[in-house]
C-alpha cells in the first residue's frame, strides 16, 4: 500500500489489480499514470469509505466544511476534483450502501460492490483473548469518543439527552474523548470528563469504563454515508450503543442498539442503565454476532466477486 502520491512519482506496474483508495483528478501524473495502466491491461478499482466527491450540494454537507474547517471554495474544488477521479474508473467498491448509491448516480454505468467495514481475525482474537468485553465498569458512565473537530456540529443532537441523564443521576458521568468542542452547557459541569487526542492504542482502556457509548450525527447527506465503525468499536468494548440510526447502523446493530431519532428518545435511550451481569450477559451476546458476522474474511467475499475472482 503506498499513498496516491509516491505512486504518481515512482508508479510500479508489477500487479493485475489497482485500487485506487478516494482518488482525486488533483493530482500530478494522475491521468497519465491511469493510462499507463490501461494501457497495460490491469484492472482499475475506486474505493471509498466517504461521501467526498459529487456536486456543491454533497460538498456543503461534508463535516470539515460544516465545523468550519474548510471553506466553501476548498469542499466545492476537492469534491469536483474527485468526482473527475470517479468518472475515470469502471469498477467501484464503497464502504456502505447508501454510498454505494451515490456511486452509481455518477456512474451508472459502472459495477460497484458494498465492502461493509469489519474487525480483522488478529483484533477479534485478542479481544477475545483478553475478554476486553467483559471487563466490569460503572453502569451510569457514558462515553463520547470523536476522533476529529469534524464532529462539533453532531454532539448538539445528543445534548439534552446528556444533560437529563447527569441532571437525573448524581453520580453519572460523561466522558468524551478527541478534540470536539462541547456546547456550552456540558463545558463546566463537574461530572463532564474531556480528553484530548490519545494514542490509538489506549482507546480501549477508555472505553471499557464505559457502559453505554454515544454516536449522534446530525442529518446530512455526508453523515448519511458513514459507516457502522462505531457499532464495531463498542461491541469489541463490551459498551451499548446508542446512535443516530444512519443506514448501516441500522444494517447490523438494529438489534442490539437504541437508534433514537427524537430529542425524548435520546433522553429514554440514556435513562436507561443495565446493571453489571445484565450488561456483561448483552455485551457478550454482541461479541458473539460481532465474531461471526463482522469478520473481514466475510467481507472480502464481495470485493472477490466484484473481481471475478
Amino acid at each position: 500500500m503506498v499513498s496516491l502520491t509516491d505512486f504518481l512519482e515512482n508508479p510500479c506496474f508489477a500487479y493485475d489489480v489497482y485500487v485506487f483508495h478516494r482518488p482525486s483528478a488533483d493530482v500530478c501524473g494522475f491521468q497519465s499514470s491511469l493510462e499507463d495502466l490501461r494501457r497495460l491491461g490491469k484492472r482499475l478499482l475506486a474505493d471509498y469509505d466517504d461521501l467526498i466527491f459529487g456536486t456543491d450540494e454533497e460538498a456543503l454537507s461534508y463535516s470539515t466544511f460544516r465545523s468550519g474547517l474548510r471553506s466553501k471554495k476548498q469542499v466545492t474544488a476537492m469534491f469536483s476534483a474527485n468526482l473527475l477521479a470517479l468518472l475515470e474508473f469502471d469498477l467501484f467498491s464503497t464502504s456502505t450502501d447508501p454510498l454505494k448509491q451515490q456511486v452509481m448516480r455518477f456512474k451508472p454505468s459502472g459495477r460497484c460492490e458494498t465492502i461493509p467495514n469489519a474487525v480483522p481475525a488478529s483484533i477479534i482474537s485478542i479481544a477475545e483473548e483478553n475478554a476486553f468485553f467483559l471487563a466490569p465498569r460503572s453502569s451510569n458512565t457514558v462515553g463520547y469518543f470523536a476522533g476529529t473537530k469534524t464532529h462539533d456540529k453532531d454532539l448538539p443532537v445528543a445534548e439534552e439527552g446528556v444533560l437529563s441523564f447527569l441532571e437525573n443521576d448524581r453520580t453519572g458521568r460523561f466522558l468524551v474523548v478527541g478534540p470536539v468542542s462541547l456546547p456550552a452547557t456540558l463545558t463546566d459541569h463537574p461530572r463532564v470528563v474531556q480528553h484530548g487526542l490519545v494514542d490509538y492504542l489506549y482507546l480501549p482502556k477508555l472505553m471499557q469504563q464505559c457502559s453505554t457509548v454515544v454516536a449522534p450525527l446530525e442529518q446530512t447527506s455526508f453523515n448519511d454515508c458513514k459507516s457502522r465503525v462505531k457499532f464495531l468499536e463498542a461491541s469489541l468494548a463490551g459498551c451499548r450503543l446508542v446512535a443516530t440510526p444512519i443506514p448501516d447502523i441500522r444494517a447490523v446493530a438494529s438489534h442490539s442498539a437504541d437508534l433514537p431519532q427524537t430529542r425524548d428518545e435520546w433522553v429514554a435511550a440514556l435513562a436507561r442503565q443495565h446493571v453489571e451481569p445484565v450488561r456483561a450477559a448483552l455485551a457478550a451476546e454482541r461479541f458473539r454476532y460481532l465474531k461471526e458476522e463482522c469478520h473481514a474474511a466475510r467481507s472480502a467475499d464481495a470485493l472477490l466477486l466484484l473481481l471475478g475472482e
